[in-house]
């Protein structure tokens, strides 16, 4: 997913590279397999997990993008808490600016996305929404938030 940055500088794209690694900078993570050792599991309360297999413990990074996150292949669920708000944060704001991106390449074709003018990104208020709005996400947000106003506008033209 990319998220179209505000300023348009190189490319204009926004990628997971480009957002902080937020709470997640630096922790380490505790990640244990099913049985069967095939599936990884990062929520001690996930209902997958019946029996634990194998434990391993992923060290972060102290900084960089959230592509830089150490996760295993496989991984079912995220930590419980803070660090999967933040990645739900992070994967809405992604979303949001695809979606837009997707809507200015159509409007462009001269398809006008009458579904833009309702459109309400806080309809279902979560702890992402929070994150989004008041966090290390909100620049990032405030960014995509004014583009697609700004395409909203021209669709009302």
């Amino acid at each position: 997913m990319h998220l179209v940055r505000d300023d348009h500088r190189n490319g204009g794209e926004v990628t997971l590279a480009d957002l902080p690694l937020g709470p997640w900078a630096g922790v380490s993570v505790q990640m244990w397999t099913t049985k069967t050792g095939q599936v990884w599991h990062a929520d001690p309360e996930c209902t997958r997990v019946k029996v634990r297999g194998r434990e391993m413990v992923h060290r972060q990074p102290e900084s960089g993008g959230l592509d830089q996150l150490s996760l295993p292949d496989g991984l079912h669920c995220n930590p419980p808490g803070a660090l999967a708000t933040y990645l739900r944060a992070a994967d809405k704001l992604l979303r949001y600016g695809a979606d837009t991106q997707a809507a200015e390449a159509r409007l462009a074709d001269g398809d006008l996305d009458f579904g833009l003018l309702g459109d309400d990104p806080h309809y279902f208020w979560s702890a992402a929404d929070e994150v989004l709005i008041s966090g290390e996400l909100a620049a990032y947000w405030e960014a995509a938030r004014r583009r697609r106003e700004r395409l909203v506008e021209k669709v009302r033209q």
